[in-house]
């Protein structure tokens, strides 16, 4: 007879392996009163604490209420301050608990108060923190006194064991200006810059170089406050304590920089000069009507590496010629220039150039999408041939199409299918203008039936040379009331 095997004869290195896929809410609200040898095994596993908004009040009491006897065992937290029926949750748990092994933590602040001092004043006796990502959201409705305390706190906190830092919080940091103590032990850091003193601007970061000086990753967002009275305020100005004594970071592999302020080459030079080690570099610029006469110079292939520019008119021949030096120079190196339409309306166009091989990692606060009008997109690139040209694209999972129905299609279409790994694809059609009856009209009308026919089967040809629809997982079609999209959607399903 086949004996049946029950849950109590799995082995206890099974159950530590399955613990291990849990949280710790989810384990004690399963196995908390199983039997005696549950309980045993439950006192000595590490525990993560996952805590969301879609959690409850009654989950929390009840997750405590078990962290008094195990609190010494959790080794990562997790927190958003609000969920469904209650606010605080950090400083809740907290001062609540002491957890003195914890070594990653995550928190998630949108309801900032009184007793939030206290939790962030508790972060500083964890002295097996090996990581932390605080990211706090309501950073408007606070005073700046406030800020100022959450600031420094935080990035002045000396912590032998502290390796990791993510720091989203919208502020000035001006206390870094005036720091003395330098920091040896921090190794990759995040860190979001916003309304800094006039003058300042891309140079922040300098304050950075300057205190963290064992950083091997740093990303930096820098932003400004929208103010349409402002045109020169933020040029930079290199200050004074730098001119002739710039930051060393013998260390740093990987920067990201990422910015909304004005900066020119000359400002970037500098910045450069203090990573002698550099191997990746990633460097956004959202221009604006207030910066981007200021800009120009980054569109020159010879001087910089990067392009995001809404307004400049350049020749497309001319970029891809000058950057031949780093085609000839650096093995497997290659650029490519893009030039859409950004509205179906309009003639204005969106340039953006992207390079080969520089990096494969993830922008964590680049939320743009990729987009693009059907059948205007213009590519030039470094590549001999286009069949390599997909590897530009290989990180786009997500694409969204704009379909203009009643507009030509004009340009050439390339030769290799640039989008082969969208797995997401939103197509929205241009709104049509057409009345209730004259749809109707279209649908019983076999005359237009067979143009539509015709016309969508092109579209979808078009489509078909741009993406690969093979990989495609998910389709969106926008807007949904439109009933003249019907053959278009027939023609991509099939």
């Amino acid at each position: 007879m086949k004996k049946m095997t029950r849950l109590e004869d799995l082995s206890n290195e099974i159950f530590f392996e399955i613990f291990d896929y849990l949280h710790a809410l989810d384990i004690f609200t399963a196995f908390s009163t199983l039997n005696q040898r549950i309980t045993l095994i439950l006192s000595s596993i590490p525990l993560h604490i996952v805590v969301s908004s879609s959690h409850c009040h009654r989950q929390i009491k009840f997750l405590s209420f078990y962290l008094i006897n195990h609190a010494h065992q959790v080794v990562s937290i997790s927190l958003e301050d609000s969920i469904r029926d209650f606010t605080s949750i950090i400083s809740f748990f907290f001062i609540q608990h002491a957890f003195e092994n914890l070594e990653h933590c995550l928190l998630y602040s949108s309801h900032w108060s009184i007793q939030s001092r206290t939790a962030l004043e508790q972060l500083k006796n964890l002295i097996k923190l090996r990581s932390l990502r605080f990211i706090v959201t309501n950073h408007m409705q606070l005073y700046e006194k406030e800020k100022q305390y959450i600031s420094q706190t935080i990035l002045t906190h000396q912590s032998f064991s502290l390796r990791s830092l993510d720091f989203v919080f919208y502020f000035n940091h001006s206390h870094l200006t005036t720091a003395v103590t330098l920091n040896w032990t921090l190794t990759s850091m995040s860190l979001t810059f916003y309304d800094l003193p006039r003058r300042l601007s891309i140079y922040c970061v300098l304050h950075v170089f300057h205190i963290y000086r064992a950083l091997r990753r740093l990303r930096v967002f820098i932003s400004i406050p929208t103010n349409p009275n402002i045109y020169h305020a933020y040029a930079p100005m290199l200050p004074a304590a730098f001119q002739d004594n710039l930051p060393v970071l013998p260390y740093l592999k990987f920067f990201d920089l990422q910015t909304i302020t004005m900066c020119n080459i000359d400002s970037l030079s500098v910045i450069l000069r203090c990573m002698p080690n550099l191997r990746q570099f990633i460097f956004t610029i959202t221009s604006s009507k207030r910066i981007s006469r200021y800009i120009r110079d980054l569109l020159d292939g010879y001087k910089w590496q990067h392009l995001f520019s809404m307004r400049a008119v350049i020749n497309m021949d001319d970029i891809v010629h000058s950057f031949q030096y780093f085609v000839e120079h650096y093995d497997g190196w290659h650029m490519s220039v893009e030039c859409s339409r950004l509205w179906t309306e309009k003639l204005k166009e969106c340039i953006s150039l992207r390079t080969l091989t520089y990096s494969t990692n993830r922008r964590e606060y680049n939320s743009l999408e990729p987009s693009m009008i059907l059948g205007t997109l213009h590519v030039q690139s470094t590549l001999i041939t286009d069949d390599q040209y997909h590897n530009f694209h290989q990180h786009n999972t997500k694409l969204k199409v704009i379909v203009p129905i009643n507009i030509a299609i004009t340009g050439n279409l390339p030769s290799s299918v640039p989008f082969q790994n969208v797995q997401h694809l939103v197509i929205v059609f241009q709104q049509s203008t057409l009345t209730l009856w004259e749809n109707l009209l279209k649908l019983i009308s076999m005359y237009h039936q067979e143009n539509d026919e015709i016309g969508s089967k092109q579209y979808v040809n078009v489509l078909k040379s741009y993406v690969d629809l093979s990989t495609i997982k998910r389709i969106d079609f926008e807007p949904k009331n439109d009933i003249s999209q019907l053959y278009y959607i027939e023609q991509i399903l099939l």
